[in-house]
């Protein structure tokens, strides 16, 4: 993959500003305390994770209404993620939304093979399909974006095969204070999917350990 240096110098490409910053190592040392409080249906869930991880990267995405999105990009190779948000500052645009889906369209086609993990799949898929509706000539770029989402959603995982007693609130922020107690973070509408990627770190590093397989 290419770094942020590299992307924002490709010819006719207008990226915004991008970070690119190390993975953080979530949860270190938790197996005896987890043991008893964490019920995983092994299975399910390392298929989840390989499906996950059978790519290039992986962009964490989060639409928390109509006009906004965060989205953040990790390379498997080299653990780095990127940032794509787009700016909060209001372009003086004719069309804020389909300056929005314009530029959401864009970040998600610089690695246009790659899954998209959301939180609730059913919430994303009702916003884009509004905007196709609303913005046709972008109909079938929307489409080949739906059918990236990964079929397993963050929030369906934390429903149906990962179950933590500690998770009291099936929300980002709700799960990520769960799986990561004593922060205070506070994830607004420009972080959403930076809590999306530390959620998937944090399933990825307590399974392996839990397991007792290597990642």
């Amino acid at each position: 993959m290419q770094n942020a240096q590299v992307l924002t110098e490709m010819p006719g490409t207008t990226l915004r500003k991008i970070s690119v910053n190390p993975a953080l190592n979530p949860l270190k040392g938790f197996k005896k305390k987890l043991e008893n409080k964490l019920s995983i249906q092994g299975y399910d869930l390392r298929e989840w994770l390989d499906s996950l991880t059978n790519s290039n990267g992986i962009y964490f995405l989060d639409m928390p209404d109509a006009g906004t999105y965060s989205l953040h990009y990790r390379d498997h190779l080299t653990a780095k993620l990127m940032e794509l948000d787009y700016p909060e500052e209001i372009k003086e645009v004719e069309d804020v939304r389909k300056e929005f889906l314009e530029s959401m369209l864009f970040d998600l086609s610089l690695f246009p093979d790659d899954p998209i993990l959301v939180f609730d799949n059913e919430t994303v898929e009702k916003k884009l399909r509004d905007l196709a509706a609303i913005y046709y000539e972008h109909a079938s770029a929307i489409d080949y974006i739906i059918g990236r989402l990964v079929n397993t959603d963050v929030k369906e995982v934390f429903q149906s095969t990962y179950k933590d007693s500690r998770v009291k609130e099936i929300s980002i922020g709700g799960i990520y204070h769960a799986l990561y107690p004593g922060t205070s973070i506070s994830f607004s509408k420009a972080q959403g999917s930076n809590g999306i990627y530390l959620i998937f770190l944090a399933i990825q590093s307590v399974f392996y350990q839990i397991t007792g397989t290597s990642m």
